[in-house]
């Protein structure tokens, strides 16, 4: 790859972010047109990180994971030979009766590969100055948050891009709750934040918190602390649905959700965001989310529901920790029934492969595929405390699919009234005052 591969890098990871902010909308509307790179960049990290630790991998299992990352048929094609252009895959083509895909593999197993690939492929498709743009708004703000217009100008200098463009990112990202602009005003000019930058306070937040006046700073930072010491696990019934939206717009909690086949109802899974890694713009950019593309949340959720929700006689899981220290140290865990069906959703990512036993037809063996993933969910896991489960413990079984919706996503499906917009405006203030006084 080029020697700009940090820069790669650093455009992947906001390339990814941006793409599950976008999922929630219809991307054929016009509104998206000026998007085209960033959405086909989005969707490639999907494909490739579903296959960066499968090795070769036959045309039949390309052209299902090409359509869980939702890239369309017709641009596979042309897509697969870009990506072979700039080294991501290898890819084998047949000729007999007509030329099409063999099998490929990929030329990286990292999670920092995905992100690299990713960037460079959106530069190589010609993307427009607002996706450019609206890559260095989240950049420029992921540390602290900047007045619209000071925003607007540093973007326009460092880009020489025009006013109108400039706006139109902003807007846009503002729009797709991926950026946070408040109605109050600093002399005049509105704030914009980035709930990324919330994610390096640490122990500061106390100090972020306690000046809230619409929500109670009390029930804020104790809901922090339990998740902060019980993380992927389901919130308790009486949480304060006010404290808890507040928290999650500003950026404070991330909630990624589980649904499953025969059920209606998704199931929540709340981590502090720092777990994962911060995107920080005040360093050389090395600094980067370790789980952009959610594997981890996926798996920790994955694991979190057979733990809280699935029904006993299916084989609950008693020891998290335990059960994911024995899938790394061992390379698989099993045989089990569940396992032939309650875990699509690790299985179409690639985190795990399931394998029938032959000694035990009807039981089934998870094997390890991407031990990176295993070992932060372990990490994870480790940090916790424990907890009894939940009053509800409705199952349902996950069947041959299920649905996995990211932080991102989650967050532009659940717009906040006044109130709770007051209350997110306070935090952006609060944490600018913060940063400028550091």
């Amino acid at each position: 790859m080029r020697s700009n591969s940090r820069s790669h890098v650093w455009a992947g990871a906001w390339l990814v972010s941006l793409y599950k902010a976008f999922e929630k909308f219809n991307l054929y509307d016009p509104a998206f047109h000026e998007y085209e790179a960033t959405i086909l960049a989005g969707r490639t990290a999907h494909f490739l990180s579903s296959i960066r630790s499968l090795g070769q991998v036959e045309a039949k299992e390309v052209e299902t994971r090409q359509r869980l990352a939702k890239l369309r048929p017709s641009e596979m094609r042309s897509l697969l030979k870009n990506l072979s252009a700039l080294n991501v895959l290898n890819v084998e083509w047949t000729t007999q009766p007509k030329t099409s895909l063999q099998h490929l593999a990929a030329t990286g197993t990292t999670h920092r590969w995905v992100l690299e690939s990713t960037g460079e492929l959106f530069y190589a498709s010609d993307p427009t100055e607002q996706e450019q743009a609206s890559l260095l708004a989240l950049d420029l703000t992921s540390f602290i948050p900047l007045k619209v217009t000071s925003l607007a100008s540093e973007i326009i200098s460092r880009s020489g891009f025009s006013h109108g463009t400039v706006t139109a990112a902003i807007d846009h990202m503002v729009d797709c709750h991926l950026l946070h602009q408040t109605r109050e005003t600093d002399q005049g000019d509105r704030i914009i934040s980035n709930p990324y930058a919330f994610r390096s306070l640490g122990k500061d937040t106390c100090n972020i918190l306690s000046t809230l006046n619409e929500i109670s700073p009390e029930r804020a930072l104790e809901l922090l602390e339990r998740v902060r010491n019980n993380p992927g696990v389901p919130l308790p019934a009486g949480t304060d649905p006010n404290v808890l939206q507040v928290l999650i717009h500003a950026g404070l909690i991330d909630h990624s959700g589980i649904k499953v086949r025969g059920t209606s109802m998704m199931r929540e899974f709340p981590t502090i965001p720092h777990l994962w890694g911060v995107f920080d713009s005040g360093t050389d950019k090395t600094e980067f989310d370790k789980d952009v593309v959610d594997d981890a949340k996926l798996f920790l959720n994955s694991i979190r529901y057979g733990e809280h929700y699935s029904p006993a006689g299916r084989g609950r899981i008693k020891e998290p920790a335990i059960l994911v220290d024995r899938l790394i140290r061992s390379g698989e865990v099993g045989p089990a029934t569940a396992i032939g069906s309650d875990y699509p959703l690790p299985l179409s990512r690639g985190i795990v492969s399931i394998v029938e036993s032959r000694i035990n037809p009807g039981r089934f063996h998870m094997q390890l595929r991407k031990e990176d993933v295993a070992k932060s969910v372990l990490e994870i896991l480790d940090l916790g405390t424990v907890i009894g489960h939940p009053q509800e413990t409705e199952g349902g079984l996950w069947g041959a699919s299920g649905q996995f919706q990211a932080p991102e996503t989650l967050r532009v499906a659940r717009s906040l009234p006044p109130r709770l917009q007051r209350a997110t405006d306070a935090l952006a203030f609060q944490l600018r005052s913060h940063r400028r006084n550091r």
